[in-house]
C-alpha cells in the first residue's frame, strides 16, 4: 500500500543525480500532515520507481509519466513516499521506457541530459499540488447536487 501522500501529492520534477539527504523524511512527514507546502517548491531525495508496468497501467498522459519516489532502489520492495509527474522522452529531465520493458530498459535523464538507470538516487525538485485537498467539500457538493444528505 502506498502512503496517503501518493494520492494527494504531485510534484512536477526536475531531476538531479545526487547522494543522500537527511531532510527528506522530515519533509515527507510535513507533507503528509498539513497543506502548508501547497503551491510551494520542495526537494525530495530518493530513487525513482515506475508505479506499475507500462502495459499494465503506467499511464503516459500529456507527455508525462507518473512515478513513485522511494528510499531504496527499485530492486528492493519498498513503498513510495511521494509521487511525481516526469516528462516522457529522451531529453534532460525526462524518463523513457519502451512499451514492454525490464529494469535495465528504463532510462532516466537528469537536468544535464545525462542518462541514468533506476539504481541512481535523485533530488527531485518541483511544485507541491495536493489533488485531494478539498475532498470533503467536493463530496458534500456532489451529494447536494444529487439530492443526498448525511444521516444524522
Amino acid at each position: 500500500m502506498i502512503m496517503s501522500i501518493l494520492s494527494s501529492l504531485i510534484v512536477v520534477a526536475i531531476l538531479t543525480s545526487c547522494g543522500g539527504d537527511s531532510t527528506t523524511n522530515k519533509l515527507v512527514k510535513e507533507l503528509n500532515s498539513s497543506y502548508t507546502n501547497d503551491g510551494k517548491e520542495v526537494e525530495l531525495v530518493g530513487y525513482i520507481a515506475i508505479v506499475s508496468g507500462r502495459a499494465g497501467g503506467t499511464l503516459v498522459s500529456n507527455g508525462k509519466i507518473t512515478v513513485g519516489l522511494t528510499n531504496s532502489n527499485w530492486q528492493q520492495k519498498q513503498d513510495a513516499f511521494a509521487q511525481a509527474k516526469i516528462n516522457f522522452g529522451k531529453e534532460a529531465n525526462y524518463l523513457w521506457l519502451p512499451e514492454k520493458f525490464s529494469l535495465s530498459d528504463v532510462e532516466i535523464y537528469d537536468s544535464k541530459g545525462q542518462k541514468h538507470d533506476v539504481n541512481t538516487k535523485f533530488a527531485i525538485k518541483g511544485i507541491v499540488h495536493y489533488t485531494n485537498k478539498d475532498w470533503e467539500k467536493t463530496l458534500k457538493q456532489e451529494q447536494e447536487n444529487q439530492g443526498k444528505k448525511d444521516i444524522q
